[in-house]
């Protein structure tokens, strides 16, 4: 999968699942957004019905939902066509 090069420039990928830490990661990159996400699912033990409205979503400086990086660790645009 071509990657659409998702640079995100003073962006933020909202983690938030049942019974884990709500966090706002600061990200940058594609790769970036995998590893956190991977991380914060792998090390709380969430399923995918785990997540909390927003989880995944990922916003850039305006504040304005960009992507969302789904439980499997692909990323969609807000269209919902895969893009990483």
């Amino acid at each position: 999968m071509e990657s659409e090069a998702i640079a995100i420039r003073s962006g933020h990928l909202r983690l938030a699942a049942v019974g884990c830490p709500t966090l706002r990661v600061p990200v940058n990159d594609a790769e970036q957004i995998v590893r956190v996400w991977e991380r914060y699912r792998d090390e709380n033990g969430i399923s995918a019905s785990d997540m909390e409205r927003g989880c995944g979503d990922l916003f850039a400086a305006d504040g304005s939902v960009v992507a969302r990086i789904s439980y499997n660790g692909r990323i969609w645009d807000v269209g919902g066509r895969r893009i990483y």
